[in-house]
């Protein structure tokens, strides 16, 4: 018997591992330019106006920050006008009540300056009992505080002694009607204010008007000791604004 041929040797195939290394960068390199190209057709064709959007949301966010800054001054504008107008009011307020006050004080000197008029002046000998001032303030709640000054010179050594009462006249539910001093004055002072005085005398007192009672006349009364009896009409209205003399 013959031997069985034995079967040819595989070829041995020998790698270049530059080549493997130039086919590997080749194909990397292909891959960067498909995606490149993908990219820049994107890019310019299917998306060509994606710079607009961003453009405009650039532009709105720049608006929106100009805006915020110019409401911003705005509202320091209107906070430093409303810190000036106040300062500007409070000033005006403080003018109006020095003015007031000096106004009053004016007023008042005036009534010394004419008491003593009464008192010293070349009418003053020999005047009786008189009825210098009365001044009606109202304190609210129907309450009005009476301030009346009597004078005389006549007797000086003896003196004036007696009492004033006042009534108050004026409209009561569509009707005249005159209120008397028993109805006007507080509890306990029911004779009147008394006064004793060789010149002059300031009384003060209360006078507690109804709700529903509109006065236009007040009638004082003094009556003294003596001989001197005093009776005087005064309108309500003169009384309140500037007293009467």
């Amino acid at each position: 018997m013959q031997p069985h041929a034995l079967p040819p040797a595989p070829a041995l195939r020998i790698v270049d591992p530059r080549r493997v290394r130039r086919q590997r960068l080749l194909l990397a390199l292909c891959w960067l330019i498909t995606v490149l190209l993908a990219w820049l057709v994107g890019r310019y064709w299917i998306f060509p106006s994606l710079d607009g959007p961003q453009a405009q949301l650039l532009d709105a966010h720049q608006q929106i920050d100009s805006l915020k800054e110019r409401l911003s001054d705005a509202e320091q504008r209107a906070a430093n006008l409303g810190r000036g107008e106040q300062i500007a009011r409070l000033a005006n307020e403080n003018v109006q009540s020095v003015l007031a006050d000096r106004e009053a004080t004016i007023a008042e000197l005036r009534r010394d300056l004419a008491l003593y008029n009464r008192l010293v002046g070349p009418q003053a000998a020999g005047q009786g009992l008189t009825v210098h001032e009365v001044v009606l303030t109202p304190a609210g709640q129907g309450v009005v505080s009476m301030d009346v000054v009597l004078t005389q010179t006549r007797d000086v050594r003896g003196g004036s002694e007696g009492h004033v009462t006042v009534s108050v006249e004026g409209q009561r539910d569509g009707r005249t009607q005159t209120l008397p001093w028993t109805e006007l004055a507080a509890a306990g002072n029911q004779e009147g204010l008394a006064f004793q005085f060789r010149y002059f005398q300031r009384l003060q007192s209360s006078l507690v008007l109804p709700p529903d009672f509109q006065p236009h006349t007040l009638e004082i009364h003094v009556r003294s000791k003596g001989s001197d009896t005093v009776h005087q009409k005064l309108r309500w209205d003169q009384l309140i604004s500037q007293g009467s003399a």
